[in-house]
């Protein structure tokens, strides 16, 4: 029997809405957190054909036929922190949501399982933005080479247009695949540094877009000491975005549920690891300045790279 709950509130009222989803199908068990902000509408009667065609659209999303069993439970927050758990979604309320709704898949420790690593290499590679935790805070992840979901990064994140963005990686042959010029200092800091919180500033290679590059003819790059971070680079086999999961101006994101906060139903999905324990962005090194400059400091202190400064 499904458990009935009065919803209340204003119309037009805003709430936030976390669906679990579990299908079974075709021997598969799939359990995924799907999230959404909403507007409380007038006409309540209307949410059961609503939410029938939504479940069929979570279903669809996970993969599975329409054949498949869907088991949903929302939980609903209203403003002021209010919450309204184990709600049965089919019941009459409707919200009207946005165009996309964002995914949320749970990471148990830091490495992803092959199926959420297949989801989300395969969001990335069809054009998708996600969220995906690093070794300092949460990034925005997107196929630099997608100019789409690279103007959607901007967009989203309210960023000037000339400011590049940098790339993760997960191994040297990629480095060396979309950078040109690479100095033997390089492999020497490289080598000591990675993988960790040091972003590497070189020339790019002229196949890397313009938009990645803010137009400097340079690519900042770095292998994340996150295994989880590194196996879906792998996984796509081509480098990533990896900028700050935060809105210019706003604070970095050390969970899922702060970026939420900021790109809930604007983003694909995001791989949620839970809370960060990074309080500092990556360091940042240029190498295509004589001597290097250091851009920013970060979670490695500028005492520790001294020595390449100078020289």
């Amino acid at each position: 029997m499904r458990r009935k709950a009065l919803i209340w509130g204003f119309v037009g009222e805003e709430i936030t809405v976390t669906i679990k989803v579990e299908v079974r199908n075709e021997g598969k068990n799939l359990r995924r957190d799907l999230c959404a902000r909403g507007n409380l509408q007038e006409y309540p009667q209307q949410s059961k054909r609503f939410f029938n065609s939504l479940g069929l659209y979570f279903i669809h999303r996970l993969g599975c036929s329409t054949k498949g069993r869907l088991a949903a439970v929302a939980s609903i927050v209203y403003p002021g922190g209010t919450v309204l758990s184990e709600v049965d979604p089919f019941q009459a309320f409707m919200l009207r949501f946005p165009p996309m709704l964002t995914q949320r898949i749970k990471i148990q420790g830091t490495t992803a399982d092959e199926a959420a690593l297949e989801i989300a290499s395969s969001a990335i590679l069809s054009g998708s933005v996600i969220s995906l935790p690093t070794d300092t805070f949460y990034a925005l992840g997107a196929d630099p080479f997608n100019l789409r979901a690279v103007e959607q990064i901007f967009q989203i994140k309210g960023r000037q247009p000339w400011k590049p963005l940098l790339l993760l990686i997960d191994s040297m042959e990629q480095a060396e695949s979309i950078a040109q010029k690479i100095p033997d200092l390089f492999y020497e800091i490289a080598e000591e540094f990675w993988p960790g919180p040091l972003t590497i500033v070189l020339p790019a290679a002229k196949h890397v877009p313009l938009k990645i590059t803010g137009g400097t003819g340079t690519v900042g790059i770095r292998i994340p000491d996150s295994d989880l971070a590194r196996g879906l680079v792998h996984a796509i086999d081509v480098p990533i975005v990896g900028t700050s999961a935060n809105r210019t101006a706003y604070p970095s994101c050390s969970s899922a549920e702060e970026v939420l906060e900021q790109f809930g139903g604007k983003i694909e999905l995001i791989l949620d690891s839970g809370k960060l324990a990074a309080t500092a962005p990556s360091t940042i090194i240029d190498l295509t300045k004589d001597p290097p400059a250091l851009i920013r400091e970060g979670a490695i202190a500028r005492d520790r790279l001294e020595r390449y400064l100078c020289r």
